[in-house]
């Protein structure tokens, strides 16, 4: 009994070490295996198999997108820079355990776009020097790290940020912020403002400026500028 129980075991946790296909969408890109070969660029239009281990950096040149063998992807922006830890999956159709994408955020800006966990479960982790994310399956998120922070977006499924201890768990667009040393902040909406003091709840000053122009007319007498309330509006 004991032999095909012990077989059976084995076939449920046994993992594959998979690769992945990093492009190039501007520019050129650098891509740096983990071992045995030295760092290769790679220009506009080029892909390159990776495996576990890799470094991709862009430049404030280059942009890059990852394909992972799952079909996730993480497009990174200018200037970023990814370590791709992980990439894992069960060896046989009984196995048990995820597919597995773990990567580490340097610096810059990723969206990441998670696939749907069809045949298996979907563990996709993201770590920077601040925080941890995990996000969920057939999502779209964007982190940005910068030295003093890290900011992580939902823009579509369930995140899980964690630093310090704590966790803050985001739904579809909300976000929160980790700073060096701190815990997640709480949930806010993935919107932003684009006006300062758009609303007018602060003083006319904070985040406006009154500018008159006299014109050609030979006018003396500058305008003035105030906030009224129409409606109970400002």
């Amino acid at each position: 009994v004991g032999v095909p129980l012990g077989v059976r075991a084995y076939r449920q946790n046994a993992e594959r070490v998979q690769v992945s296909t990093v492009e190039s969408l501007t520019g050129t890109i650098v891509v740096e295996p983990a071992v045995g070969t030295a760092a290769v660029p790679l220009s506009k239009g080029n892909a390159l198999e990776i495996a576990e281990g890799t470094v991709v950096r862009a430049d404030e040149s280059s942009e890059a997108v990852i394909t992972f063998f799952d079909f996730s992807n993480a497009h990174l922006a200018r200037g970023t820079a990814v370590r791709v830890d992980r990439m894992r999956s069960p060896r046989y159709r009984s196995g048990v355990g995820p597919n597995t994408i773990h990567l580490t955020l340097l610096g810059g800006r990723a969206h990441i776009g998670t696939a749907l966990a069809l045949e298996f479960p979907l563990e996709f982790a993201v770590g920077t020097v601040h925080a941890e994310a995990a996000l969920s399956a057939d999502g779209s998120y964007i982190l940005e790290v910068t030295n003093e922070r890290t900011e992580v977006t939902a823009n579509r499924g369930e995140a899980a940020v964690s630093a310090q201890g704590q966790v803050v768990r985001l739904a579809s667009r909300q976000r929160t912020l980790v700073t060096v040393g701190g815990t997640p902040q709480a949930p806010t909406a993935s919107a932003r403002d684009l006006l300062a003091n758009g609303n007018f709840d602060a003083p006319l000053e904070e985040g406006w400026s009154v500018y008159n122009d006299q014109g050609t007319d030979g006018g003396q007498v500058d305008g003035t500028a105030a906030v009224v309330i129409d409606e109970g509006r400002r």
